[in-house]
């Protein structure tokens, strides 16, 4: 059997966790530089605002109704995922991280268990020792298992159900529409519905062939799913073969100072995110937009390759390449950047680290030396300092310090687990 941990309305949870006179209360969680809204609590969606919806058009209602509205504090999310995560470990041996709200657990392994009550077990053991929500559904395939979980938030007072027989799979497959389909989703749910098929049930009693022939393989599975084959299992983590960071800025931006700032603090992060699965990058991209991207008559996105001599995860190496790179980006503007003329500055940049490779794989330069042990105990020493004093409490002085460009988050809650000076106080 294999189960479905997935938190409910997860960066609103992460807000609520440490706010509780939020409990019974609407929040909103606000996209970058605080655009749309990415999150909403069953209280604000109670109140009829809409995922996508920009802020400056819903903020008078929020304000009308006492909604509280944060923006992204993405540090504070990654890390409670990241606690959510390790409690379901410690209570079950295989966890697929699937989101970072969702995993998959197998639970094969537990065969004298009462499935129902374990997962009402491990429901309370999240909700104790993270304070974030969660919904279990339980069943004989992933795709069971995600059609349980649905069912266990939109019908249960516990947010835990399991498909254990054949009359609770009939029962649940037809509650289910085909929109809500693991695999199917609302792409295909118009032409199902064209051939008569509206339900989860309607749809597993279909021919395997005719839905190989009319859709695809991977829909095929998703029936063969829904009928309790197997297809899929629980995928074992692999380190990232590319690694992406990338902003857009709190405003737009005119000099080539501002844009080596941005582009360095983007390749540190991504450097830390190197380091963590103990990679080594030996190219790496560098792109901006500019401020006109929707005007035809001047190109808007640059990006050059910089290759390096040596595979390294050194951040000062990374920036002291892709620093030279985003000053080349600059000079390739046509038009000279200037405040006067808001269309001909540059609204975002980002790095993407590739050619990827691990220790002891890393290929080697016959005349390019190796890095150096200091520098690796340089990067660990870094690495260890901000990850207990928070991040960029330790950083490279070419990231610029305050700097005016960086994203807009002006709502944002503090960084209550992983920064010492943001730690709640607690009154005995």
């Amino acid at each position: 059997m294999y189960a479905l941990a997935d938190c409910n309305t997860f960066y609103a949870s992460c807000e609520k966790a440490f706010r509780p006179d939020l409990a019974r209360k609407p929040v909103v969680v606000l996209s970058n530089n605080d655009g749309c809204v990415i999150a909403l609590s069953n209280e604000a969606k109670a109140l009829g605002l809409k995922m996508g919806s920009p802020y400056f058009q819903v903020k008078e209602l929020c304000q009308r109704q006492g909604v509280v509205a944060f923006s992204s504090n993405y540090e504070l999310y990654a890390d409670m995922s990241a606690r959510v995560m390790e409690t379901l470990r410690e209570l079950v041996p295989d966890v697929e991280v699937y989101s970072i709200d969702e995993a998959f657990l197998d639970l094969d392994r537990m065969p004298h268990v009462d499935l129902h009550a374990f997962a009402r077990h491990l429901r309370k053991t999240v909700s104790r020792n993270t304070g974030i929500p969660v919904s279990i559904g339980v069943g004989t395939t992933k795709t069971l298992a995600k059609a349980a979980n649905r069912y266990a938030k939109r019908k249960t007072t516990d947010f835990a159900w399991t498909i254990d027989t054949e009359e609770e799979r009939q029962r649940i497959l037809t509650w289910l529409e085909t929109g809500d389909v693991w695999g199917i989703g609302h792409r295909l749910q118009a032409r199902l519905a064209a051939m008569g098929v509206h339900t989860a049930w309607d749809f597993a009693n279909l021919d395997s062939r005719v839905v190989r022939k009319t859709f695809s393989v991977t829909v095929q599975r998703v029936l063969w799913e829904l009928q309790g084959t197997r297809c899929y299992g629980i995928a074992q983590e692999k380190p990232k073969k590319e690694i992406i960071c990338s902003r857009a800025f709190g405003r737009v931006i005119y000099s080539s100072a501002e844009l080596e700032q941005a582009v360095a603090k983007y390749v540190a992060r991504a450097a830390e995110k190197l380091r963590s699965q103990q990679g080594y990058t030996q190219r790496v991209v560098v792109y901006a937009e500019g401020s006109n991207r929707f005007k035809d008559d001047l190109p808007w996105y640059y990006s050059t390759l910089v290759g390096l001599p040596r595979p390294t995860a050194n951040t000062g190496e990374l920036i002291t390449a892709c620093t030279k790179a985003a000053h080349s980006l600059f000079e390739k503007r046509p038009l000279r950047p200037d405040p006067r003329n808001p269309c001909s500055g540059f609204r975002k940049a980002g790095v993407t680290l590739t050619d990827i490779t691990w220790a002891g794989e890393a290929q080697r330069e016959l005349l390019v030396p190796l890095p150096s042990e200091r520098s690796e105990k340089l990067m660990a020493t870094m690495d260890r300092i901000n990850t207990r004093y928070g991040r960029n409490a330790l950083f490279n002085a070419r990231m610029g310090i305050e700097p005016r460009w960086r994203m807009r988050r002006e709502l944002k809650s503090p960084n209550y687990t992983t920064r010492l000076s943001d730690i709640p106080p607690v009154f005995c």
